[in-house]
């Protein structure tokens, strides 16, 4: 065997696994390797609706236009949010970059973010803020099951919804999105120790929660439970819908007034008496 023969085939055997290497690496990130953590995304979006009254970014062109008004929103002179964020899994760092230093907001083609534009941080917990709009793993990779990793308002939570689920969950999402205007929940705001907190009581499901933004504890249900929370106070529907609010600046606290009994919001929280 002539030696530029040998030569070659060693070249091969030799170059086999980096070539082998290099496929696996392209399939397994298909945009490349990231870390666009959507539990930081969330951190953003939640500091911003502090600071604007418990509004998320809205108002916008697009969903994703108002998701990068994150970028333009400073505390301390740094942006809640920056272009290797906002970006998402699948657009170039640089692209957004360019666009966000323009001075300009990103458009569907430019974010990875699939972000529902108009919710608030008292919202329903169980509607879903965003999610990655390919449906890939914290660091950019497939997901070892074809679906999307879904943020939602109960405070830092992930789900992740299987393709097979994803119809049923849209719709039940669409659900919760009309029942918004229906929803039953009292709000008060109280200054403890000189510092001004949004309270609010909501019916989620069959859970009472009480909040303050997006802290929320279940208090109460509206019905006995026969699984899940044992042991908590049932309060009717019409209990709680027809409740008083009263504010006792005072004593720093706010009294959901029913019929027979209250809900009480202090500095030690929430409790049913």
């Amino acid at each position: 065997m002539r030696l530029r023969t040998k030569i070659a085939i060693w070249a091969v055997v030799l170059a086999a696994p980096f070539i082998l290497g290099y496929a696996w690496w392209r399939y397994e990130f298909p945009y490349g390797y990231s870390h666009c953590c959507d539990l930081g995304l969330y951190g953003a979006l939640r500091d911003y609706a502090m600071m604007h009254n418990g509004d998320f970014p809205k108002g916008e062109t697009t969903p994703e236009a108002s998701l990068s008004l994150l970028y333009r929103e400073k505390v301390g002179g740094y942006s809640l949010a920056y272009p290797d964020l906002l970006r998402g899994r699948t657009v170039p760092e640089s692209v957004v970059k360019e666009i966000l230093e323009r001075g300009e907001l990103l458009t569907p083609d430019t974010c990875g973010w699939h972000y529902v534009e108009g919710l608030r941080i008292d919202d329903d917990p169980r509607l879903a803020l965003f999610w990655d709009k390919i449906g890939l793993n914290h660091n950019g990779g497939r997901l070892a099951e074809p679906g999307h990793t879904v943020l939602l308002l109960r405070g830092m939570m992930h789900k992740f919804v299987p393709e097979a689920e994803w119809d049923a969950f849209m719709e039940e999402q669409a659900k919760l999105l009309a029942e918004r205007k229906t929803a039953i929940h009292h709000d008060a705001k109280v200054k403890i120790d000189n510092t001004e907190v949004n309270v609010q009581v909501r019916v989620v499901g069959d859970y009472i929660y009480g909040s303050t933004w997006d802290l929320r504890n279940p208090i109460a249900t509206t019905k006995i439970q026969e699984t899940g929370i044992q042991r908590l106070p049932v309060i009717s529907i019409e209990e709680i819908k027809n409740a008083k609010v009263v504010v006792e600046q005072d004593k720093e606290r706010v009294r959901f007034v029913m019929k027979d009994r209250e809900i009480i919001y202090n500095k030690s929280g929430f409790h049913v008496e």
